[in-house]
This record gives C-alpha cells, sequence and structure tokens, in this order.
C-alpha cells in the first residue's frame, strides 16, 4: 500500500510538471529552465540559470538602440543643415573697447565688414575686465548676457576678450563667443572650434588683439568662401568635417553592437555546453 501512495505522489509531480524536448536537451515549458529530475519532493529545483543570455542580451540591445537614436538623430540633423547662404540685414559690425586694449580699431573694423558683407553675419567684439563680469557669471555666461541684451535677432557672432592685469608688466586674456542661431550653416562646429582654437593660440603666443582677431578671421573669411563659392574640393571637405562627428557616432555604436552580440553567441555557447555536459541530464 505504501508503495502504491509512492507511485501516485510521483505520477502526479509527473502530471503537474510539464515538458518539452528540443534536441537533446529537456526544458521545462515556461520559462525556458531545465529541471532537475533527481529530486522526487514535489519541488523544481533547475539545473540552468533562470534565464538563458538571450533575455539579456536582448534588454542591453534594446536600451543601446535607444541612447543610440537619442545621441544620433540631434547630431545628424545637425549635419544635414540647410545649403549654406548669406544672411539678409543691415547691420554694421561694430567694436566696444572698454578695456582700451586695441591697437588700431579702424583696421579691425575694416576686417570685420570683409566678413559681414561675405557671410551677412555681424561679428562684434568686447574688450572688457575681469571685474566687469566677476563674480557672480563665467565669461561665457557673460557673453551670453551681452549677446541677449545688446541684439534682439539671430545674425550677430559676439566676441568677449577679457582682461586680467596681473601685474603693471603683465596681462593676461581669456576669450568667449556666442554666435545666433541663423549663423550656423556657415559658422559650423568645425569652423567655431578651430576659430576659437585659433584665438586661444593667439593668447598664448602673446599677440596683440588686433593680430589674434586678424588671423582668426582670415580663417574664417576663407572658411566661409568655401562654403558660399565652393569649388569640388571645397564640398568634399565640407561635407566630410561635417558628417565627421555623425560618422565616429555611428562607428562608436556600432563596435558596441558587435561586441555585445559576440558576447551573447560566446555565452549562448558555453551556456548549452555547459547544460550538455551536466552530469544529472546523462
Amino acid at each position: 500500500m505504501k508503495n502504491i501512495n509512492n507511485n501516485n505522489s510521483n505520477n502526479n509531480t509527473n502530471n503537474n510538471v510539464k515538458f518539452h524536448f528540443r534536441g537533446p536537451e529537456r526544458y521545462y515549458a515556461v520559462a525556458g529552465r531545465q529541471l532537475d529530475e533527481a529530486t522526487n519532493d514535489g519541488t523544481d529545483n533547475y539545473l540552468t540559470p533562470q534565464s538563458s543570455p538571450l533575455k539579456t542580451t536582448i534588454i542591453t540591445l534594446l536600451v543601446l538602440t535607444i541612447l543610440a537614436c537619442i545621441i544620433i538623430i540631434p547630431i545628424a540633423r545637425g549635419t544635414f543643415v540647410t545649403k549654406p547662404a548669406k544672411l539678409k540685414n543691415n547691420y554694421t559690425p561694430a567694436v566696444f573697447d572698454e578695456a582700451g586694449i586695441i591697437d588700431d580699431e579702424d583696421a579691425l573694423l575694416k576686417t570685420l565688414d570683409e566678413y559681414h558683407k561675405l557671410t551677412g553675419i555681424c561679428p562684434v567684439i568686447y574688450t572688457v575686465n575681469d571685474s566687469d563680469w566677476k563674480p557672480g557669471k563665467n565669461l561665457k555666461e557673460y557673453t551670453l548676457f551681452r549677446y541677449d541684451r545688446d541684439f534682439k535677432d539671430q545674425d550677430h557672432l559676439a566676441i568677449v576678450f577679457s582682461v586680467n592685469q596681473v601685474s603693471s608688466e603683465k596681462t593676461t586674456y581669456k576669450v568667449a563667443a556666442i554666435q545666433g542661431q541663423n549663423t550656423v550653416n556657415i559658422i559650423t562646429i568645425y569652423t567655431i572650434l578651430h576659430f576659437k582654437n585659433m584665438l586661444n593660440s593667439g593668447i598664448s603666443k602673446g599677440l596683440s588683439i588686433n593680430e589674434n582677431l586678424d588671423n582668426a578671421f582670415k580663417f574664417a573669411i576663407k572658411d566661409a568662401q568655401g562654403k558660399l563659392n565652393p569649388t569640388t574640393a571645397d564640398n568634399l571637405k565640407n561635407g566630410f568635417l561635417e558628417a565627421l562627428p555623425l560618422i565616429i557616432v555611428s562607428l562608436a555604436f556600432i563596435i558596441i553592437f558587435i561586441v555585445v552580440i559576440r558576447k551573447f553567441i560566446k555565452e549562448r555557447n558555453a551556456w548549452k555546453e555547459d547544460v550538455r555536459k551536466d552530469p544529472r541530464l546523462a
């Protein structure tokens, strides 16, 4: 009688636990997990992890895809901008030398006017003392404040040089720039980074404000000519430089996707191999 009860108990357990077969491996039908058939106490003891590497990989790829869209779409929109065209306005470039450090204002205005006539972007130069904006702001915030205070449009390029009189014989400078939204087709990310780098390089070399700005705007004028009146070489160069951030970010995500997929394949093969070699499944 005792043996009959045990058999009935085992039969009930087997009836409650449903299996399906896939190759030489046995899986629990609901969760995809392998059961240890050596236990007959009515509990489910599993030989394999709760889920295969596939579930984790799908979640990882989904998160990466969302992240890629969040990052790549704005970069792509900034890359494939409208064809550059000269802005139409009647503004006049200006210099506000509040710190008194510009040697030849007329010569500087001539350079700024040349740039404005070519691009329609109106450059305005400010020189201030550090004490004019410290404390309470950094130079970038102060430059934005001057732009918003002085201009109600998006066609200007505001450049602020800030002077720090370290001693009677030594003066140091900082520079910041803010561009209006309408200028982005001509002053691209590459342009503004190179322009600022030239300004900072001129400061480190000890150039005067006039020399520094003259060098930077010579580059800006040549860069703008290549955009507004491009040769075939200019088109290729501009297209590559503008697409470079998008190319770099896209390649980075492609590499990450490949690494995740290769890791999944490796873990999946190891997971299956461990299952096959488990002595309890023999």
